[in-house]
């Protein structure tokens, strides 16, 4: 993460939101990576409870179970805290927000993954790749290209870090997902079968199951996207 807010960059996908604008009357979308100060609890504008509650719902798909939700959501924010809450080199979270609100409307991570020692994961021929992962955009703002604008942010840094790849794990039945990703050059590797899902609470806490990910993999030196 950055000390502060760097100058907006070139947003090719403005006309999406002009249009939106047109004919929905949505508020213009700023994207750009979090600060220190949206990372650090207490502190104003700390974002973390948001990031979490939208994953939680957009990825996890508990909506329709408060309480799990609520679960899930703290246990995101931890992992959060403990993954992404000190600044370095090896990691960022971009946000999407409302310029006139200030409302969180999506985020995605990036992060340095090391595959040395993961099973499975020696065809990528790397010892490390920037991973994307927690990509999610709020429902009432699709069809604006958020989801788009935050995945090139991911590309564009990888690219800054001296990568011409970019892994992402999927879950096997997220179908708009993976039509999503193939749209945009990513192609399927292989599946890995040790990624943990929220299927239910109990009062010792949240149940996790292991679920089939499709692992996926942009060539970014060939992309034109």
């Amino acid at each position: 993460a950055q000390q502060e807010a760097p100058a907006p960059s070139l947003n090719p996908f403005a006309f999406l939101e002009t249009l939106g604008g047109l004919l929905g009357g949505s508020d213009p979308v700023d994207i750009g990576p979090a600060t220190q100060l949206q990372l650090k609890p207490l502190k104003e504008g700390y974002v973390i409870p948001d990031i979490s509650v939208l994953l939680s719902r957009e990825i996890f798909q508990l909506g329709d179970d408060p309480a799990l939700c609520a679960k899930v959501a703290a246990a995101i924010e931890s992992f959060t805290l403990r993954q992404y809450g000190l600044p370095n080199d090896e990691q960022e979270i971009f946000l999407a927000t409302n310029r006139r609100t200030g409302e969180l409307v999506g985020c995605v991570f990036l992060k340095r993954l090391k595959t040395k020692d993961l099973p499975g994961y020696d065809v990528l021929d790397a010892a490390d790749i920037p991973l994307m992962e927690s990509l999610a955009v709020n429902p009432k703002y699709s069809g604006q290209g958020i989801g788009s604008r935050l995945v090139k942010e991911c590309e564009n840094l990888a690219l800054k870090w001296g990568y011409n790849k970019l892994l992402l794990q999927v879950y096997v039945e997220n179908a708009g997902a993976i039509k999503f990703y193939k749209k945009r050059k990513y192609k399927e590797v292989f599946e890995d079968n040790r990624i943990q899902r929220p299927v239910g609470s109990s009062i010792f806490g949240i149940r996790w199951t292991e679920f089939n990910h499709k692992v996926m993999v942009k060539n970014l030196s060939k992309s034109f996207f």
